[in-house]
Parts: structure tokens; C-alpha cells; sequence
């Protein structure tokens, strides 16, 4: 059951790989009317590929796409996991989209359909004000041992994909270490939870075609509000533990890409690992890498 819920924890995961989406658009004007020119007229694609595999064993692949075009914005990520051929298969669709406030992104829809050995849906449109514009199936048992949800907690918040894309924004002022040390506000339509980032180290890793790069390693941790249940064991082990991921640089883009993620589970390490990475920008395409 372990080993199963943390599968579980990998296929949503990959929301935080989903930061790459949108990436930065550059700013194509001085004027604010020049801006918002710009912005109507803009369209920036992103399409890559993630294989993950658990204790050096590939188990499945992420494909993750977006797309900007004007004041509007999409993406879509499916996670594919199988065990022993097709005996054990888990899969899960997530898709967010929403608008675009100035340098703002604002969600709008959020959700996912997970197929297992027990399935979920939810979806979740903002602002969510009410339990109405909230859908989960099967419903959320009644328990008392679950951190109660109060208005505040939906206020000024993110879906995971739509919250976590600022945390690619490559210029100047965020240049590593301080790229790492963000902490976003984020409900996944059940909980209230932040993702703390920080810096830990820089390495060198092999980019595919684009040889090796220095990488801004940085930690994220879980930082539970509300929503969750506190005796769960699955979440004291992951409230307790942090994971890496490995940003790499890309000017052309203006993006750090998310090329690693290295996951701890009760029975052990997970990894995330780009193997494609294609940015559109306008119509002229702009490769990353492929490995």
C-alpha cells in the first residue's frame, strides 16, 4: 500500500515539471500600450517529455504541453505508470487554464482524472468561493482528523500547474542562488498547502544535444495548511522530507528548465529526468533539447 501511494504522490507530481510551461514572454515594448499590443499578439508553445523511473527502473513517462496565446493560456500534462507489463497501470490527465493580468497568470479551471487501482476526479473553477464550484469524485469523507478548510484558505491562491509557473522566470533579478527562494500558495481543489523553495548547490549535468550545463539545484518542500489529514502517515513521511530539482538556464527561452527531479519514498528514491524540451515562441521554433 505504501509503494502504491507513493506512485500516487509521483503522477500528481509532475505539476511542479508543469512551472516550465509559459515560460517567460519577453517584454516587447517600453510603453504599457505597447505591451498589451504585444501580449494580444502573442503565442508561445512548450511541449516536453519526462521519463520516471523508481530505483533506476523506468516505470512510465510524463508528456506535459502549454500554450499562451494572448490574455489566455492552457496546459495539459499526462503521467502513464505501469508495473510487471500491463498488470499494474496507473494514469493521470491534469489540465489548468486561465488569463493573463499583465505579468499575472489568474486560474481559472483546474483539474485532473486519475485511473488506478481506485480512480478520482476533481476539478475546480476560481475564485472558489463556495463548495458548489467544487467537484471531486468520489467525495471527500467527513472526518474530523482532516484540517478544516476555512474561506481564507481559498483566497490569493494558485492551482499546482498555474502557481508554480513563475518559478521559471529567467532574468537578472533572479539570477541563482536567489531563483531558488520561492514559497507559493497553492489548492488542489482538497488542500491548502505551500511549496517552499531554496537553494541548495549547483552541478554540471548532461543536457542531451546541448552538452552539459550548469544546473541551480533547488529544494521544494510540502508545507501542509489545511485539507489534509494529520495522522496520515504518508503525510508526516513527505511533510518531513524535501526533494530536488534541477533547473537548468535557458536564455534563448528566457526559462529555467525543470531537467531533474529526484523524489524520496518510503522504499526509495524516484527520479524525473527530460528527455525533450521543445519552446515555440511565435511561430519560430526554439529546441532546448532533446536527448
Amino acid at each position: 500500500m505504501i509503494f502504491i501511494r507513493s506512485l500516487s504522490f509521483i503522477l500528481i507530481l509532475p505539476a511542479i515539471i508543469a512551472s516550465a510551461a509559459n515560460a517567460q514572454v519577453k517584454n516587447l515594448a517600453n510603453s504599457r500600450k505597447n505591451q498589451i499590443l504585444a501580449q494580444e499578439n502573442k503565442v508561445a508553445r512548450v511541449s516536453a517529455t519526462y521519463t520516471i523511473s523508481f530505483t533506476g527502473i523506468e516505470l512510465g513517462k510524463y508528456h506535459f504541453s502549454s500554450i499562451l496565446s494572448g490574455q489566455h493560456y492552457a496546459l495539459s500534462g499526462k503521467t502513464k505508470l505501469q508495473l510487471f507489463g500491463n498488470w499494474m497501470k496507473w494514469t493521470a490527465d491534469v489540465k489548468s487554464s486561465g488569463f493573463r493580468d499583465g505579468r499575472s497568470l489568474k486560474p481559472h479551471k483546474f483539474g485532473y482524472v486519475f485511473k488506478g487501482r481506485k480512480n478520482r476526479t476533481m476539478s475546480v473553477v476560481f475564485p472558489q468561493t463556495s463548495e458548489q464550484k467544487i467537484s471531486i469524485t468520489p467525495k471527500i469523507k467527513k472526518s474530523s482528523k482532516r484540517v478544516t478548510l476555512k474561506p481564507e484558505h481559498f483566497e490569493n491562491v494558485f492551482d499546482p500547474m498555474t502557481g508554480l509557473v513563475s518559478l521559471t522566470r529567467y532574468n537578472a533579478r533572479n539570477a541563482e542562488p536567489g531563483f531558488c527562494n520561492r514559497r507559493v500558495p497553492i489548492f488542489d481543489g482538497k488542500q491548502r498547502y505551500d511549496i517552499k523553495l531554496t537553494y541548495k548547490s549547483k552541478k554540471i549535468i548532461d543536457v542531451g544535444q546541448r552538452g552539459k550545463r550548469t544546473a541551480v539545484v533547488c529544494t521544494v518542500q510540502y508545507i501542509p495548511i489545511a485539507g489534509h489529514k494529520t495522522h496520515k502517515k504518508m503525510h508526516k513521511f513527505y511533510k518531513d522530507r524535501k526533494l530536488d530539482v534541477f533547473f537548468v538556464p535557458f536564455s534563448n527561452a528566457q526559462m529555467y528548465v525543470p531537467v531533474r527531479i529526484e523524489v524520496p519514498t518510503p522504499l526509495g528514491n524516484a527520479e524525473i529526468n527530460a528527455t525533450k524540451f521543445i519552446f515555440e515562441d511565435t511561430g519560430k521554433k526554439k529546441i532546448a533539447f532533446i536527448k
